[in-house]
């Protein structure tokens, strides 16, 4: 049997964006590369990672900014956002600390 893994695509990086534009939504894109993006960042550098619209990227980075997820820098020609490092790293910690909880509930109370 003959099998050539690279037969479907010439690029690589075009088969893990493919199977990733698949498997997720544009939200959800979306937010891994905002939660990636630590230096300020034009919504159409963001727009061109998470394979999205500009528009939809938008409307998303404006939501994440409202619930405090993300920052809005004015550059002075347009905004420019950012992860806000604060938030990033309370969700770590809390992730942490529910699946240490979860850990400990499950060594203690076993079914």
């Amino acid at each position: 049997m003959n099998f050539d893994p690279t037969e479907k695509y010439d690029d690589v990086n075009e088969a893990a964006v493919s199977d990733w534009k698949d498997e997720t939504t544009t939200r959800e894109r979306i937010k891994v590369v905002i939660t990636r993006t630590t230096e300020p960042t034009p919504a159409s550098e963001i727009a061109e990672k998470a394979r999205a619209s500009q528009p939809v990227v938008r409307d998303e980075l404006k939501e994440l900014t409202d619930i405090g997820l993300v920052e809005t820098i004015d550059s002075g020609q347009g905004a420019l956002y950012k992860r806000n490092d604060q938030m990033y790293i309370y969700q770590q910690v809390l992730s942490c600390t529910m699946r240490t909880r979860k850990q400990n509930w499950s060594r203690h109370c076993r079914i």
